[in-house]
């Protein structure tokens, strides 16, 4: 198991540069010229300072986890620019989230409406940030484009082409490291004047209210799960390819009880609320508890107190590397654990032997991996 994360992960290995790996066709260069004309930036401006970021702007318009694989800009922001109002462009995928973060100065929701967009953009425009960092790594003309479009004075930050250079006043190119998180923090290290000490990447962060975690240790308690007591085994993904069927998530719970059960640890299993029957019908065949709470920000809360998750790639993972907690995570894509696996929390990985197909994934490699965490914790 161990041999084979390693493999993959050595198997990947990122361009050190994004304009080397390809060439440029003439359409692409046509449209870099045009992007030039329409949305074209000032080039060569002076990186500002910590201290002169009064107000930024951060574009995480995606999901759950990359808003948590962020959390160390945040913290980094807060220590070297405590004076600097932070505002997040998010998305309903990760708004519960960034919403309640107290680090957040305003959540600015990119919907899928076309009207409430442009609404977004002028209030962005209206907030005159010193500098926007555009950190969506998938697809990422039509982000700098927005980018530029809510920071008309400041400096816009991302990753970019050769051939789409005019729209950034920073543009990175150059990725030393694997994770993505580690490609995010390097994003907006880039874009920042730290003189010779560029900080390093603290870990993922999730702040939850007080009052909140008494509230989720008292209904945890109702269900009869103690913290620290309870194997939480998580059923859902974004991606329907990433998670078991329902039938071997049964057997999975079914082993785990038969391993884990006589020690005193309960299993418990949840997942999406649109996966309501499939989490039920394991958790009574399976012998499992079944854990649902209205919010993400109850769920994240639970996750601390589970002794370990199991997940798919999904980004529960990441909110256990943001609350502590050991994870056994579970891939169907090779590349993926180089990528976005756990940081931070003791974890094993297990991959499927078939890209993309969650039946090639050993649920005897699920169960050792977690003795073997288990053993680890004592």
């Amino acid at each position: 198991m161990l041999d084979r994360e390693q493999i993959i992960q050595d198997s990947y290995t990122p361009p050190p540069d994004v304009d080397a790996t390809r060439p440029w066709s003439l359409r692409r260069r046509i449209v870099g010229r045009i992007l030039k004309f329409f949305f074209g930036r000032p080039q060569e401006q002076p990186k500002l300072k910590p201290e002169e970021l009064r107000r930024v702007l951060l574009i995480r318009h995606d999901r759950l986890g990359d808003y948590i694989i962020t959390t160390p800009i945040l913290e980094t922001l807060k220590r070297y620019a405590p004076q600097a109002e932070i505002d997040v462009l998010g998305s309903k995928f990760n708004a519960g989230v960034i919403g309640s973060d107290p680090r957040v100065s305003k959540l600015i929701l990119w919907s899928d409406s076309f009207a409430e967009r442009i609404k977004a953009v002028r209030l962005c425009r209206t907030r005159d940030y010193d500098a926007t960092f555009q950190l969506v790594t998938r697809h990422t003309t039509l982000p700098i484009i927005i980018a530029g479009l809510t920071t008309p004075r400041g400096r816009v930050v991302g990753r970019g082409h050769r051939y789409n250079r005019w729209l950034f006043d920073h543009r990175l190119t150059a990725f030393p490291s694997k994770h993505l998180a580690e490609q995010t923090f390097a994003i907006f290290t880039h874009g920042v004047d730290f003189g010779e000490e560029v900080p390093t990447m603290p870990p993922y962060s999730l702040l939850l209210d007080e009052k909140l975690e008494r509230e989720t240790e008292r209904e945890l308690e109702e269900m009869g799960l103690r913290k620290g007591e309870f194997i939480l085994l998580n059923l859902s993904a974004s991606e329907e390819y990433r998670t078991l069927r329902t039938e071997r998530a049964i057997e999975l719970a079914q082993m785990l009880n038969q391993k884990f059960g006589n020690s005193g640890l309960k299993i418990a299993v949840t997942g999406a609320p649109n996966e309501k029957e499939k989490i039920e019908e394991v958790a009574r065949k399976g012998n499992a508890t079944v854990m649902s709470f209205p919010s993400i920000l109850k769920a994240s809360a639970a996750i601390r107190r589970a002794r370990l998750l199991i997940s798919p790639d999904t980004g529960s993972v990441h909110i256990a590397s943001a609350v502590g907690t050991p994870v056994v995570a579970y891939y169907t894509e090779f590349l993926k654990p180089a990528m976005w696996r756990p940081l931070e929390v003791p974890h094993k990985v297990v991959i499927g032997e078939v890209n993309d197909e969650s039946d090639s994934i050993s649920l005897e490699e699920i169960v050792q991996a977690v003795a073997e965490m288990l053993k680890i914790q004592e």
